[in-house]
C-alpha cells in the first residue's frame, strides 16, 4: 500500500506517541498493553480526535471528491464490520482477531482514530487468546462508530482543505 512518510509518522505518533517519542529521544519505553484499555477517562484514548482530518487530507492529497467517494463507500462497510464482530462474539469469537484487524485498518484509513484504537485493542487481546475484551469494548466501539459516522458526514472537507 502506498504510504506518505509524513502520514506514517503521524499515525505512529498517534498510536504509540510516548513510545515513539521515547525512541526518538533514545530513552527506553514500553508499549501500552491491554491493561491500559481505553475508558471514558483514559488519557490516550480520550485525547484522540473522533476524525483525524489532517490524516485524511494528507493521504488523499486534499482531493475532496476522493474523500467523499471514500466516505460514501466505507461507512456501510464499517458498520457491517462492527456487526460481524458482535455476531462473532455471540458465536464464540473464532474470528475476532481478523475482524478487528480489518476494522482497525478501514477506520484508520478514513481517519476514525477512536474506532481504530478500540479495534486495535480488541485485536491485540484476541491475538493473546482473550476474547472477553471484544465483548467488554463492543458498546464503546458502537458508540464511537456512531460518533464517527455523524461527524464525518458533516465535515466540510472543502473548507478544511483550504486551511491547509
Amino acid at each position: 500500500k502506498p504510504v506518505k512518510l509524513s502520514a506514517l509518522e503521524g499515525v505512529l505518533l498517534q498510536y504509540c506517541g510516548h513510545v515513539c517519542a521515547g525512541a526518538k529521544a533514545g530513552s527506553p519505553t514500553t508499549a501500552p498493553g491491554v491493561a491500559s484499555s481505553p475508558g471514558r477517562g483514559s488519557g490516550s484514548f480520550s485525547n484522540l480526535p473522533v476524525i483525524d482530518t489532517k490524516h485524511v487530507l494528507e493521504s488523499t492529497d486534499g482531493d475532496v471528491a476522493m474523500i467523499a467517494s471514500m466516505v460514501e463507500m466505507s461507512l456501510e462497510e464499517l458498520a457491517s464490520q462492527v456487526s460481524q464482530i458482535e455476531a462473532d462474539v455471540v458465536a464464540g469469537g473464532a474470528n475476532i482477531r481478523e475482524l478487528a484487524h480489518g476494522l482497525k485498518g478501514a477506520s484508520a484509513m478514513l481517519g476514525g482514530s477512536r474506532v481504530s484504537f478500540i479495534a486495535a485493542e480488541i485485536e491485540r487481546a484476541a491475538k493473546g487468546g482473550d476474547n472477553s475484551v471484544a465483548q467488554a469494548r463492543l458498546p464503546l466501539l458502537k458508540e464511537e462508530l456512531d460518533r464517527f459516522t455523524t461527524a464525518i458526514k458533516v465535515t466540510d472537507w472543502q473548507a478544511l482543505n483550504r486551511k491547509t
